[in-house]
Protein backbone atom coordinates (compact mmCIF):
# COMPACT_ATOMS: atom_id res chain seq x y z
CA UNK A 1 0.00 0.00 0.00
CA UNK A 2 2.71 2.32 0.86
CA UNK A 3 4.84 2.05 -2.35
CA UNK A 4 1.40 2.59 -4.26
CA UNK A 5 0.89 5.60 -2.40
CA UNK A 6 4.20 6.51 -3.23
CA UNK A 7 4.34 5.57 -7.27
CA UNK A 8 0.95 8.25 -7.17
CA UNK A 9 3.17 10.61 -5.84
CA UNK A 10 5.95 10.31 -7.95
CA UNK A 11 3.52 9.81 -11.19
CA UNK A 12 1.57 13.23 -10.05
CA UNK A 13 4.96 15.31 -9.78
CA UNK A 14 5.95 13.78 -13.10
CA UNK A 15 2.36 15.14 -14.50
CA UNK A 16 3.19 18.52 -12.66
CA UNK A 17 6.42 18.93 -14.16
CA UNK A 18 5.32 18.15 -18.23
CA UNK A 19 2.29 20.32 -17.54
CA UNK A 20 4.56 23.12 -16.07
CA UNK A 21 7.65 22.94 -18.65
CA UNK A 22 6.48 21.01 -21.40
CA UNK A 23 2.85 20.54 -22.18
CA UNK A 24 2.29 24.45 -21.37
CA UNK A 25 4.69 25.87 -23.52
CA UNK A 26 4.24 23.74 -26.42
CA UNK A 27 0.87 24.12 -26.96
CA UNK A 28 0.72 27.36 -28.88
CA UNK A 29 3.61 26.62 -30.60
CA UNK A 30 4.08 24.89 -34.44
CA UNK A 31 5.26 21.72 -33.03
CA UNK A 32 1.45 21.09 -31.65
CA UNK A 33 0.47 19.20 -34.37
CA UNK A 34 -2.75 18.29 -33.31
CA UNK A 35 -6.40 19.96 -33.58
CA UNK A 36 -5.53 22.41 -30.95
CA UNK A 37 -2.54 23.83 -32.55
CA UNK A 38 -1.84 27.40 -33.60
CA UNK A 39 -0.17 26.45 -36.96
CA UNK A 40 -1.65 25.74 -40.49
CA UNK A 41 -0.16 22.07 -40.70
CA UNK A 42 -1.76 19.97 -38.09
CA UNK A 43 -4.30 16.88 -37.80
CA UNK A 44 -8.09 17.61 -38.05
CA UNK A 45 -8.44 14.74 -35.82
CA UNK A 46 -5.36 13.74 -33.52
CA UNK A 47 -5.92 15.62 -29.93
CA UNK A 48 -2.72 14.18 -28.74
CA UNK A 49 0.02 16.69 -28.71
CA UNK A 50 2.39 14.58 -27.48
CA UNK A 51 1.56 11.44 -29.75
CA UNK A 52 3.50 12.82 -33.17
CA UNK A 53 7.35 12.26 -31.23
CA UNK A 54 6.71 10.50 -28.22
CA UNK A 55 4.05 7.53 -26.87
CA UNK A 56 4.04 5.80 -23.20
CA UNK A 57 3.46 2.73 -24.11
CA UNK A 58 4.73 0.93 -27.25
CA UNK A 59 7.84 3.13 -28.20
CA UNK A 60 10.19 2.01 -30.75
CA UNK A 61 12.71 0.15 -29.81
CA UNK A 62 16.29 -0.49 -31.03
CA UNK A 63 18.23 -3.79 -30.17
CA UNK A 64 15.95 -4.22 -27.77
CA UNK A 65 16.48 -0.75 -26.31
CA UNK A 66 13.70 1.84 -25.92
CA UNK A 67 14.60 4.00 -28.05
CA UNK A 68 14.78 7.74 -25.62
CA UNK A 69 12.94 9.72 -25.00
CA UNK A 70 9.95 7.08 -25.57
CA UNK A 71 10.17 7.82 -29.34
CA UNK A 72 7.39 7.20 -31.59
CA UNK A 73 8.89 7.99 -35.04
CA UNK A 74 11.01 6.06 -37.51
CA UNK A 75 14.51 7.22 -38.24
CA UNK A 76 14.92 8.42 -41.97
CA UNK A 77 17.57 5.66 -43.83
CA UNK A 78 18.81 8.25 -46.19
CA UNK A 79 22.33 9.46 -46.40
CA UNK A 80 23.06 12.80 -45.50
CA UNK A 81 25.05 15.25 -47.49
CA UNK A 82 27.10 16.81 -44.74
CA UNK A 83 28.65 20.19 -44.44
CA UNK A 84 32.18 21.02 -45.56
CA UNK A 85 34.49 23.61 -45.23
CA UNK A 86 38.24 24.58 -45.91
CA UNK A 87 38.28 26.65 -42.14
CA UNK A 88 36.43 23.84 -39.84
CA UNK A 89 38.14 22.31 -37.16
CA UNK A 90 35.78 19.69 -37.14
CA UNK A 91 34.37 16.57 -39.16
CA UNK A 92 30.48 16.02 -39.29
CA UNK A 93 29.46 12.80 -39.73
CA UNK A 94 26.31 11.42 -40.65
CA UNK A 95 23.67 12.65 -38.01
CA UNK A 96 23.73 10.88 -34.42
CA UNK A 97 21.42 11.03 -31.77
CA UNK A 98 18.73 13.94 -31.16
CA UNK A 99 19.58 15.24 -34.50
CA UNK A 100 18.27 11.94 -36.20
CA UNK A 101 15.31 12.27 -34.36
CA UNK A 102 14.80 16.01 -35.40
CA UNK A 103 15.65 15.27 -38.72
CA UNK A 104 12.86 12.32 -39.12
CA UNK A 105 9.71 15.42 -39.79
CA UNK A 106 12.70 17.88 -41.12
CA UNK A 107 14.51 16.38 -43.90
CA UNK A 108 10.98 15.74 -45.87
CA UNK A 109 11.09 11.99 -46.28
CA UNK A 110 9.02 11.11 -43.52
CA UNK A 111 5.23 12.10 -43.09
CA UNK A 112 4.36 13.80 -40.09
CA UNK A 113 1.81 11.52 -39.18
CA UNK A 114 4.02 8.09 -39.92
CA UNK A 115 4.69 7.38 -36.40
CA UNK A 116 5.85 4.49 -34.86
CA UNK A 117 2.47 3.49 -32.89
CA UNK A 118 -0.88 4.18 -33.89
CA UNK A 119 0.09 6.62 -37.13
CA UNK A 120 -2.12 9.67 -37.41
CA UNK A 121 -4.49 8.96 -40.59
CA UNK A 122 -4.83 12.25 -41.62
CA UNK A 123 -1.69 13.10 -41.59
CA UNK A 124 0.36 10.42 -43.03
CA UNK A 125 1.00 11.84 -46.56
CA UNK A 126 2.09 15.17 -45.03
CA UNK A 127 5.18 16.24 -45.67
CA UNK A 128 7.59 19.28 -44.49
CA UNK A 129 7.60 20.30 -47.98
CA UNK A 130 10.77 22.42 -49.86
CA UNK A 131 10.43 26.44 -49.53
CA UNK A 132 9.06 26.33 -46.42
CA UNK A 133 10.81 27.39 -43.27
CA UNK A 134 10.87 23.90 -41.35
CA UNK A 135 12.37 21.89 -44.11
CA UNK A 136 16.35 20.66 -44.08
CA UNK A 137 16.08 18.27 -47.27
CA UNK A 138 18.84 15.64 -47.09
CA UNK A 139 21.55 18.11 -48.44
CA UNK A 140 23.13 19.27 -44.84
CA UNK A 141 26.00 21.00 -46.75
CA UNK A 142 24.18 24.05 -46.21
CA UNK A 143 23.41 23.60 -42.68
CA UNK A 144 25.06 24.03 -39.14
CA UNK A 145 27.32 21.01 -38.77
CA UNK A 146 25.90 18.77 -36.32
CA UNK A 147 26.78 14.98 -34.91
CA UNK A 148 30.62 16.29 -34.29
CA UNK A 149 32.42 15.98 -31.54
CA UNK A 150 32.93 19.37 -29.57
CA UNK A 151 36.37 18.50 -27.54
CA UNK A 152 38.60 21.16 -25.67
CA UNK A 153 41.87 19.90 -27.82
CA UNK A 154 40.04 21.04 -31.00
CA UNK A 155 38.57 24.39 -29.80
CA UNK A 156 41.82 25.49 -28.27
CA UNK A 157 42.72 25.66 -31.97
CA UNK A 158 40.42 27.74 -32.96
CA UNK A 159 37.86 30.82 -32.76
CA UNK A 160 35.71 28.65 -29.99
CA UNK A 161 35.41 28.23 -26.62
CA UNK A 162 35.36 25.79 -24.11
CA UNK A 163 32.40 23.90 -23.61
CA UNK A 164 32.47 24.46 -19.80
CA UNK A 165 31.84 28.13 -20.39
CA UNK A 166 28.56 27.29 -22.03
CA UNK A 167 25.57 28.73 -20.44
CA UNK A 168 22.54 27.86 -22.74
CA UNK A 169 24.18 25.56 -25.44
CA UNK A 170 24.28 22.06 -24.46
CA UNK A 171 26.24 19.36 -26.10
CA UNK A 172 24.81 15.50 -26.11
CA UNK A 173 26.02 13.18 -23.58
CA UNK A 174 28.78 11.75 -25.41
CA UNK A 175 30.52 15.58 -26.05
CA UNK A 176 28.76 16.09 -29.50
CA UNK A 177 26.85 19.28 -31.09
CA UNK A 178 23.23 18.19 -31.84
CA UNK A 179 20.40 20.08 -33.34
CA UNK A 180 19.30 20.20 -29.42
CA UNK A 181 22.63 21.88 -28.87
CA UNK A 182 20.98 25.26 -30.11
CA UNK A 183 17.11 23.99 -30.01
CA UNK A 184 14.56 22.68 -27.68
CA UNK A 185 11.37 21.45 -29.21
CA UNK A 186 8.94 22.35 -26.56
CA UNK A 187 9.98 25.78 -25.62
CA UNK A 188 9.50 29.00 -28.63
CA UNK A 189 10.22 31.90 -26.25
CA UNK A 190 13.08 33.01 -28.14
CA UNK A 191 11.83 32.38 -31.91
CA UNK A 192 13.15 29.44 -33.83
CA UNK A 193 12.88 27.17 -31.04
CA UNK A 194 16.35 28.48 -29.30
CA UNK A 195 17.82 28.16 -26.27
CA UNK A 196 18.84 31.58 -26.14
CA UNK A 197 18.04 34.79 -27.88
CA UNK A 198 19.77 35.56 -31.03
CA UNK A 199 19.38 38.95 -30.74
CA UNK A 200 22.99 40.22 -30.66
CA UNK A 201 23.73 37.10 -31.67
CA UNK A 202 23.55 35.78 -28.03
CA UNK A 203 24.01 32.11 -28.78
CA UNK A 204 26.47 32.15 -31.67
CA UNK A 205 28.73 33.54 -29.30
CA UNK A 206 28.35 30.79 -26.33
CA UNK A 207 30.89 28.75 -28.54
CA UNK A 208 32.17 31.52 -31.71
CA UNK A 209 35.27 33.30 -30.48
CA UNK A 210 35.56 35.16 -32.96
CA UNK A 211 38.96 37.77 -32.97
CA UNK A 212 38.11 40.99 -33.04
CA UNK A 213 34.35 40.66 -32.39
CA UNK A 214 34.41 42.75 -29.66
CA UNK A 215 34.98 45.76 -30.71
CA UNK A 216 33.62 44.92 -34.69
CA UNK A 217 31.14 47.48 -36.43
CA UNK A 218 29.22 44.52 -37.32
CA UNK A 219 28.64 44.08 -33.13
CA UNK A 220 28.23 47.55 -32.22
CA UNK A 221 26.43 49.61 -34.90
CA UNK A 222 23.21 50.81 -34.19
CA UNK A 223 22.20 51.75 -37.88
CA UNK A 224 19.36 50.72 -39.44
CA UNK A 225 17.19 49.84 -43.11
CA UNK A 226 15.75 53.17 -44.58
CA UNK A 227 12.96 51.19 -46.28
CA UNK A 228 14.83 51.52 -49.79
CA UNK A 229 16.02 48.47 -52.22
CA UNK A 230 16.38 45.47 -50.94
CA UNK A 231 15.72 44.20 -47.15
CA UNK A 232 19.08 43.68 -46.13
CA UNK A 233 17.85 40.98 -43.25
CA UNK A 234 15.08 38.58 -45.22
CA UNK A 235 14.90 36.42 -42.60
CA UNK A 236 15.07 38.23 -39.64
CA UNK A 237 12.92 41.10 -37.18
CA UNK A 238 15.86 42.98 -36.15
CA UNK A 239 16.23 46.29 -37.51
CA UNK A 240 19.97 47.02 -36.71
CA UNK A 241 23.23 45.92 -37.61
CA UNK A 242 24.05 45.02 -34.11
CA UNK A 243 20.88 43.48 -33.47
CA UNK A 244 21.87 41.14 -36.33
CA UNK A 245 24.94 40.43 -35.68
CA UNK A 246 26.49 37.33 -37.46
CA UNK A 247 22.88 37.19 -39.61
CA UNK A 248 24.04 40.14 -41.62
CA UNK A 249 26.29 37.89 -43.32
CA UNK A 250 25.33 34.32 -42.42
CA UNK A 251 22.50 31.65 -42.35
CA UNK A 252 22.84 29.08 -39.82
CA UNK A 253 20.42 27.01 -42.27
CA UNK A 254 19.56 27.04 -45.77
CA UNK A 255 22.77 29.07 -46.27
CA UNK A 256 22.89 29.84 -50.25
CA UNK A 257 27.01 30.07 -50.11
CA UNK A 258 27.20 26.62 -47.81
CA UNK A 259 30.42 27.12 -46.57
CA UNK A 260 30.69 29.07 -44.27
CA UNK A 261 27.08 29.12 -44.01
CA UNK A 262 27.31 32.28 -46.02
CA UNK A 263 24.06 34.76 -47.09
CA UNK A 264 24.87 34.65 -50.54
CA UNK A 265 27.44 32.74 -52.83
CA UNK A 266 28.76 35.91 -54.01
CA UNK A 267 31.29 37.87 -52.19
CA UNK A 268 29.29 41.16 -53.07
CA UNK A 269 25.55 40.06 -52.69
CA UNK A 270 26.61 39.59 -48.82
CA UNK A 271 28.20 43.45 -48.40
CA UNK A 272 25.38 44.93 -50.81
CA UNK A 273 22.13 45.00 -49.07
CA UNK A 274 23.98 47.17 -46.29
CA UNK A 275 26.61 48.95 -48.23
CA UNK A 276 24.59 50.30 -51.03
CA UNK A 277 23.93 53.27 -48.73
CA UNK A 278 20.43 52.09 -47.38
CA UNK A 279 22.17 51.06 -44.45
CA UNK A 280 26.04 51.89 -44.41
CA UNK A 281 28.43 53.79 -46.78
CA UNK A 282 27.98 53.47 -50.56
CA UNK A 283 30.07 51.28 -51.71
CA UNK A 284 28.14 49.78 -54.61
CA UNK A 285 27.59 52.75 -56.39
CA UNK A 286 31.36 53.41 -56.37
CA UNK A 287 32.10 49.98 -57.67
CA UNK A 288 29.09 50.23 -60.41
CA UNK A 289 29.99 53.85 -61.96
CA UNK A 290 33.49 53.98 -61.52
CA UNK A 291 35.31 53.19 -65.12
CA UNK A 292 38.52 51.69 -62.41
CA UNK A 293 37.39 49.30 -60.09
CA UNK A 294 38.74 46.62 -57.36
CA UNK A 295 35.00 45.42 -58.84
CA UNK A 296 34.38 42.01 -56.82
CA UNK A 297 31.56 41.28 -59.02
CA UNK A 298 33.90 39.97 -61.63
CA UNK A 299 35.39 37.39 -59.10
CA UNK A 300 33.11 33.60 -59.21
CA UNK A 301 31.53 32.17 -56.73
CA UNK A 302 33.34 30.93 -53.77
CA UNK A 303 36.93 32.11 -55.87
CA UNK A 304 38.41 33.29 -52.97
CA UNK A 305 39.34 31.24 -49.65
CA UNK A 306 40.35 31.94 -45.76
CA UNK A 307 43.09 29.41 -46.48
CA UNK A 308 44.26 30.61 -49.70
CA UNK A 309 48.07 31.00 -49.96
CA UNK A 310 49.30 34.02 -51.71
CA UNK A 311 53.11 32.62 -50.97
CA UNK A 312 53.38 29.35 -52.20
CA UNK A 313 50.23 28.66 -54.31
CA UNK A 314 48.67 29.48 -57.17
CA UNK A 315 45.79 31.78 -56.31
CA UNK A 316 42.88 32.47 -59.24
CA UNK A 317 42.52 36.21 -59.60
CA UNK A 318 40.46 37.58 -57.82
CA UNK A 319 39.17 40.64 -55.86
CA UNK A 320 36.28 40.30 -53.24
CA UNK A 321 35.79 42.68 -50.31
CA UNK A 322 37.02 40.07 -47.71
CA UNK A 323 40.60 40.40 -49.29
CA UNK A 324 40.60 43.41 -48.30
CA UNK A 325 38.17 43.61 -44.99
CA UNK A 326 37.83 41.28 -42.04
CA UNK A 327 33.92 41.35 -41.69
CA UNK A 328 34.67 39.86 -37.94
CA UNK A 329 37.59 42.34 -37.15
CA UNK A 330 36.51 45.40 -39.04
CA UNK A 331 35.89 48.29 -36.72
CA UNK A 332 36.03 52.19 -36.27
CA UNK A 333 37.67 52.32 -33.16
CA UNK A 334 40.91 51.88 -34.11
CA UNK A 335 43.01 54.60 -35.33
CA UNK A 336 46.09 54.70 -37.50
CA UNK A 337 49.14 56.36 -38.75
CA UNK A 338 51.04 54.98 -41.87
CA UNK A 339 52.15 52.11 -42.72
CA UNK A 340 49.89 50.49 -39.80
CA UNK A 341 46.54 49.48 -40.21
CA UNK A 342 43.95 50.98 -39.04
CA UNK A 343 40.32 49.60 -38.39
CA UNK A 344 38.76 49.22 -41.34
CA UNK A 345 41.41 46.63 -42.65
CA UNK A 346 42.49 45.17 -39.46
CA UNK A 347 42.71 41.68 -39.27
CA UNK A 348 43.37 41.04 -43.22
CA UNK A 349 46.16 38.56 -44.00
CA UNK A 350 49.22 39.96 -46.35
CA UNK A 351 52.86 39.50 -47.36
CA UNK A 352 55.19 41.05 -45.89
CA UNK A 353 57.86 43.27 -47.47
CA UNK A 354 60.93 39.88 -47.72
CA UNK A 355 57.56 38.51 -49.74
CA UNK A 356 56.38 36.20 -46.44
CA UNK A 357 52.80 35.60 -45.66
CA UNK A 358 51.27 36.77 -43.11
CA UNK A 359 47.82 35.99 -40.85
CA UNK A 360 47.00 39.34 -40.11
CA UNK A 361 48.93 42.40 -41.74
CA UNK A 362 50.45 45.02 -39.66
CA UNK A 363 51.15 47.61 -42.56
CA UNK A 364 48.11 48.17 -45.22
CA UNK A 365 50.79 47.82 -47.70
CA UNK A 366 50.67 44.02 -46.86
CA UNK A 367 47.71 44.00 -47.68
CA UNK A 368 48.19 45.02 -51.37
CA UNK A 369 51.52 43.39 -51.91
CA UNK A 370 48.77 39.86 -51.96
CA UNK A 371 47.80 40.94 -55.37
CA UNK A 372 50.82 43.56 -56.53
CA UNK A 373 53.96 41.85 -55.85
CA UNK A 374 55.43 38.52 -56.95
CA UNK A 375 54.18 35.72 -59.12
CA UNK A 376 51.83 33.88 -60.06
CA UNK A 377 49.94 35.81 -57.99
CA UNK A 378 50.87 39.38 -59.22
CA UNK A 379 48.03 41.44 -60.94
CA UNK A 380 49.55 42.62 -64.02
CA UNK A 381 48.17 45.34 -65.89
CA UNK A 382 47.51 45.61 -69.30
CA UNK A 383 50.27 46.86 -71.98
CA UNK A 384 47.36 49.50 -73.03
CA UNK A 385 47.96 51.51 -69.28
CA UNK A 386 51.09 50.14 -68.00
CA UNK A 387 54.39 52.30 -68.83
CA UNK A 388 57.20 50.64 -70.04
CA UNK A 389 60.29 52.04 -68.10
CA UNK A 390 63.92 51.60 -68.39
CA UNK A 391 63.80 49.36 -64.96
CA UNK A 392 60.75 47.86 -66.01
CA UNK A 393 58.27 46.21 -62.82
CA UNK A 394 54.99 45.30 -61.64
CA UNK A 395 56.20 44.02 -58.51
CA UNK A 396 55.29 46.83 -56.13
CA UNK A 397 56.74 45.21 -53.21
CA UNK A 398 60.60 45.49 -55.31
CA UNK A 399 59.74 48.74 -56.05
CA UNK A 400 58.99 50.02 -52.71
CA UNK A 401 61.84 48.20 -51.20
CA UNK A 402 63.61 50.89 -48.65
CA UNK A 403 67.41 49.38 -49.93
CA UNK A 404 66.50 51.38 -53.50
CA UNK A 405 68.04 54.38 -54.39
CA UNK A 406 64.77 56.23 -54.11
CA UNK A 407 61.01 55.28 -53.54
CA UNK A 408 57.99 56.64 -52.43
CA UNK A 409 57.68 56.36 -48.80
CA UNK A 410 55.19 53.49 -48.75
CA UNK A 411 57.51 50.77 -46.39
CA UNK A 412 59.51 53.33 -44.68
CA UNK A 413 61.11 57.24 -44.70
CA UNK A 414 62.38 58.21 -47.91
CA UNK A 415 65.89 58.49 -48.67
CA UNK A 416 66.33 62.43 -49.64
CA UNK A 417 66.13 64.83 -46.95
CA UNK A 418 66.07 68.21 -49.02
CA UNK A 419 62.36 68.15 -50.82
CA UNK A 420 61.17 71.92 -51.39
CA UNK A 421 58.20 71.57 -52.64
CA UNK A 422 56.29 69.50 -50.25
CA UNK A 423 52.99 71.11 -48.50
CA UNK A 424 52.44 70.81 -45.25
CA UNK A 425 51.53 68.26 -43.03
CA UNK A 426 54.07 66.27 -45.69
CA UNK A 427 57.59 66.06 -44.96
CA UNK A 428 60.61 64.06 -45.45
CA UNK A 429 60.08 61.96 -42.58
CA UNK A 430 56.29 61.32 -43.48
CA UNK A 431 55.13 57.88 -44.82
CA UNK A 432 51.86 57.45 -46.96
CA UNK A 433 49.17 54.39 -47.53
CA UNK A 434 48.72 53.59 -50.92
CA UNK A 435 45.37 54.89 -50.59
CA UNK A 436 47.04 57.92 -50.36
CA UNK A 437 46.86 58.19 -54.25
CA UNK A 438 45.22 54.86 -55.11
CA UNK A 439 41.59 56.30 -53.39
CA UNK A 440 38.27 56.65 -54.99
CA UNK A 441 37.82 60.60 -56.79
CA UNK A 442 35.49 62.77 -55.66
CA UNK A 443 34.96 61.42 -51.97
CA UNK A 444 32.94 58.61 -50.67
CA UNK A 445 34.46 55.53 -48.25
CA UNK A 446 38.41 56.44 -48.49
CA UNK A 447 40.24 53.48 -50.14
CA UNK A 448 40.89 51.72 -53.46
CA UNK A 449 36.89 50.85 -54.01
CA UNK A 450 37.00 52.69 -57.89
CA UNK A 451 37.94 55.81 -59.45
CA UNK A 452 37.57 57.50 -62.88
CA UNK A 453 40.79 58.10 -62.95
CA UNK A 454 43.08 55.31 -64.61
CA UNK A 455 45.17 53.39 -62.23
CA UNK A 456 42.29 54.06 -59.64
CA UNK A 457 43.95 57.47 -58.48
CA UNK A 458 42.18 59.91 -56.57
CA UNK A 459 43.55 62.67 -58.59
CA UNK A 460 44.10 63.03 -62.45
CA UNK A 461 47.71 62.53 -63.72
CA UNK A 462 48.78 62.07 -67.52
CA UNK A 463 51.18 60.01 -68.54
CA UNK A 464 50.61 60.47 -72.00
CA UNK A 465 53.80 62.63 -73.81
CA UNK A 466 53.53 65.57 -75.17
CA UNK A 467 51.24 66.85 -73.15
CA UNK A 468 50.52 70.73 -73.02
CA UNK A 469 50.33 71.53 -68.64
CA UNK A 470 47.80 72.46 -66.95
CA UNK A 471 46.86 72.34 -62.76
CA UNK A 472 44.75 69.14 -63.03
CA UNK A 473 47.31 67.22 -65.30
CA UNK A 474 48.77 66.32 -62.55
CA UNK A 475 46.62 66.89 -59.60
CA UNK A 476 47.78 63.41 -57.91
CA UNK A 477 51.51 65.38 -57.70
CA UNK A 478 50.05 68.75 -56.82
CA UNK A 479 48.17 66.95 -53.88
CA UNK A 480 51.64 66.98 -52.15
CA UNK A 481 53.94 68.65 -53.94
CA UNK A 482 53.34 72.66 -54.36
CA UNK A 483 52.93 73.54 -58.09
CA UNK A 484 54.36 76.97 -57.86
CA UNK A 485 57.51 75.64 -55.88
CA UNK A 486 57.60 72.76 -58.71
CA UNK A 487 57.37 75.31 -61.71
CA UNK A 488 59.83 77.61 -60.18
CA UNK A 489 62.96 75.51 -60.33
CA UNK A 490 63.00 75.45 -56.28
CA UNK A 491 63.57 71.56 -56.52
CA UNK A 492 65.33 71.32 -60.02
CA UNK A 493 66.52 74.04 -62.26
CA UNK A 494 64.66 72.40 -65.59
CA UNK A 495 61.23 71.63 -64.01
CA UNK A 496 59.51 74.57 -65.66
CA UNK A 497 61.44 73.90 -69.17
CA UNK A 498 60.42 70.59 -69.61
CA UNK A 499 56.93 71.11 -68.38
CA UNK A 500 55.78 74.04 -70.05
CA UNK A 501 58.36 74.27 -72.60
CA UNK A 502 58.47 71.09 -73.57
CA UNK A 503 55.02 69.60 -72.45
CA UNK A 504 56.73 66.94 -70.68
CA UNK A 505 54.74 65.20 -68.35
CA UNK A 506 56.05 64.04 -64.83
CA UNK A 507 55.98 60.05 -65.84
CA UNK A 508 58.85 60.35 -68.38
CA UNK A 509 61.67 60.92 -65.97
CA UNK A 510 59.85 59.69 -62.58
CA UNK A 511 58.35 56.62 -61.58
CA UNK A 512 55.96 57.15 -58.88
CA UNK A 513 56.62 53.87 -57.01
CA UNK A 514 60.15 53.78 -56.93
CA UNK A 515 63.04 52.17 -59.07
CA UNK A 516 65.17 48.97 -58.65
CA UNK A 517 69.29 49.49 -58.64
CA UNK A 518 68.70 47.54 -61.80
CA UNK A 519 69.90 50.19 -64.21
CA UNK A 520 73.31 51.94 -65.37
CA UNK A 521 73.88 55.45 -63.94
CA UNK A 522 71.53 56.34 -60.87
CA UNK A 523 67.65 56.23 -59.79
CA UNK A 524 67.31 58.53 -57.45
CA UNK A 525 64.53 61.09 -57.15
CA UNK A 526 62.41 58.50 -58.65
CA UNK A 527 64.53 59.04 -62.19
CA UNK A 528 63.49 56.04 -64.42
CA UNK A 529 63.16 56.88 -68.05
CA UNK A 530 59.75 55.93 -70.34
CA UNK A 531 60.95 54.57 -72.76
CA UNK A 532 58.13 54.83 -75.22
CA UNK A 533 59.41 58.59 -75.13
CA UNK A 534 63.28 58.43 -74.47
CA UNK A 535 65.45 56.26 -76.17
CA UNK A 536 68.89 55.72 -76.26
CA UNK A 537 71.75 57.67 -77.54
CA UNK A 538 74.97 56.64 -78.86
CA UNK A 539 76.27 57.04 -75.03
CA UNK A 540 73.39 54.65 -73.42
CA UNK A 541 70.61 55.94 -71.27
CA UNK A 542 71.28 57.15 -67.69
CA UNK A 543 71.13 59.72 -65.42
CA UNK A 544 74.34 60.69 -63.00
CA UNK A 545 73.20 62.48 -59.69
CA UNK A 546 76.08 65.20 -59.41
CA UNK A 547 74.60 66.01 -55.72
CA UNK A 548 72.11 68.56 -54.45
CA UNK A 549 69.62 69.74 -57.50
CA UNK A 550 72.34 68.04 -59.95
CA UNK A 551 72.46 65.98 -62.36
CA UNK A 552 72.92 65.39 -66.23
CA UNK A 553 71.06 62.59 -68.73
CA UNK A 554 72.27 60.53 -71.33
CA UNK A 555 70.10 60.17 -73.93
CA UNK A 556 67.71 61.12 -76.71
CA UNK A 557 64.02 63.00 -76.16
CA UNK A 558 62.12 65.14 -77.86
CA UNK A 559 64.24 64.75 -81.05
CA UNK A 560 67.21 66.03 -78.78
CA UNK A 561 70.35 63.76 -78.09
CA UNK A 562 72.05 64.20 -75.28
CA UNK A 563 75.23 62.72 -75.50
CA UNK A 564 78.49 62.16 -73.89
CA UNK A 565 81.26 64.36 -74.36
CA UNK A 566 84.58 63.54 -76.11
CA UNK A 567 86.06 63.46 -72.35
CA UNK A 568 83.03 61.06 -72.01
CA UNK A 569 81.44 63.19 -69.54
CA UNK A 570 77.58 63.70 -69.76
CA UNK A 571 76.78 67.07 -72.08
CA UNK A 572 73.37 68.06 -70.45
CA UNK A 573 74.34 69.32 -67.22
CA UNK A 574 71.32 69.59 -65.04
CA UNK A 575 73.42 72.39 -62.57
CA UNK A 576 73.44 76.43 -62.37
CA UNK A 577 73.94 76.29 -66.47
CA UNK A 578 73.04 73.61 -68.80
CA UNK A 579 73.82 72.94 -72.83
CA UNK A 580 71.49 71.99 -75.08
Amino acid sequence: MIYRRRLIFVLVLLLLSFNSNSYGSITLTKHNLSVSGPGNVKSAQETRICHFCHIPHAARTDNGTVAAPLWNRNDSEQTYTLYQSTTTNFTPKQPTGSSKLCLSCHDGTIALGDTYTKPVDDMKNVFILPGTDAYLGTDLSDEHPISFLYNRTQAQNSELKQSDTFTHVKLDDNGEMQCTSCHTAHDNTYGNFLLNTDRESAICIECHDKIGWAQNIHRLSNKGWNGQGQDPWPRSDYTTVSDNGCGNCHFTHRAPGAQRLLSDPFQENICYPCHNGNVASNIEQIFENRMYTHAPDTAPAGTHDPNEDYQNSTVTEHVVCVDCHNGHVSNKTDSATAPDVNGSVEGVSGIDTNGNSKLFADFTYEICYKCHSDEPNNVSPTASIHVIRESDSWNARDEFDPGNLSFHPIEAVGRSGDVPSLKSPWSTTSILYCHDCHNNDGGGPSGPHGSDNEWMLEENYVVSDPNNNNSNDYALCYKCHDENSILADESFPEHDKHINGEDTSCSVCHDSHGVQNKIQGDSTHLINFDRTVVSTSGGGLYFVDSGSREGACVLVCHGKDHDLNEDGSPNYDYGGSSSD
